[in-house]
């Protein structure tokens, strides 16, 4: 019941984070390109992928919600065949409660990590909250904090790192829009072909090495030999 709730404050937040950004080229003299589309993950970058993964993680215990405990979005008493079909759009409906969360990262700037920080913070609360109202022995307890671990670690990461991350913006002067020249998508081509993805991504991509094949008369002469050594050599066949 809180994570539908939940929906009502993050369409509220991101509607506040679409109006810091502006459109390029629909319509962008009206209203002064206000409000813009704003992206859950900047994938040019590479300086907030360990919050991003945390973000992923605290967003999975929604998944385990509806595929375990089929906790949809909304009472759903009909066909069992369309179950699979409520179960796709529940997870686009949490998925819109964590959007804020991804939002404030994309955008990189001291609002949107004050928002993504207050907005963590709810959910922190309300998870230890839970914890602490819940009626059963120690064992239980202790059952239920492991089960909830994971996402707490998340939810504890993100709650130190977006104000830390409030406070850089803050020093560079980056309140809603990000500076230019100091954007946190400013990185150059050598800086992304030298990292750990680029090295990676180019060795996938590098043409394999074609072996020559081995010249001259006595790599003839072995080729020969073995040929005429396996007619006379018995050799099992699979499927016999």
């Amino acid at each position: 019941m809180f994570y539908r709730f939940s929906i009502i404050p993050a369409v509220v937040i991101s509607i506040l984070l679409a109006a810091t950004s502006t459109r390029r080229k629909l319509l962008s003299n009206f209203m002064g390109g206000r409000p813009g589309l704003i992206f859950p993950m900047d994938t040019m970058t590479r300086s907030a992928r360990f919050s991003y993964s945390c973000a992923f993680g605290a967003m999975a215990f929604l998944v385990y919600l509806i595929l375990k405990e089929h906790k949809f979005a909304f009472e759903y008493n009909g066909p069992v065949a369309l179950k699979t079909l409520i179960a796709v759009l529940s997870m686009f409906i949490y998925g819109m409660v964590y959007f804020p969360v991804f939002a404030s990262l994309a955008l990189a700037t001291a609002f949107s990590y004050l928002i993504g920080s207050l907005y963590t913070w709810m959910f922190l609360v309300v998870d230890v909250y839970k914890l602490t109202e819940c009626s059963f022995n120690v064992t239980g307890r202790v059952v239920l904090l492991v089960h909830a671990l994971p996402r707490l670690l998340c939810l504890a990461y993100l709650s130190v790192s977006l104000p830390f991350r409030f406070i850089r913006a803050c020093k560079k002067q980056n309140f809603i829009l990000p500076t230019l020249g100091e954007a946190p998508y400013c990185e150059t081509l050598e800086k992304i072909k030298d990292s750990y993805q680029g090295k990676h991504v180019r060795r996938l991509l590098r043409k394999p090495d074609v072996e020559n094949e081995a010249k001259g008369m006595i790599a003839n002469l072995k080729l020969t030999l073995s040929n005429l050594a396996d007619q006379f050599i018995y050799h099992r066949q699979s499927g016999k």
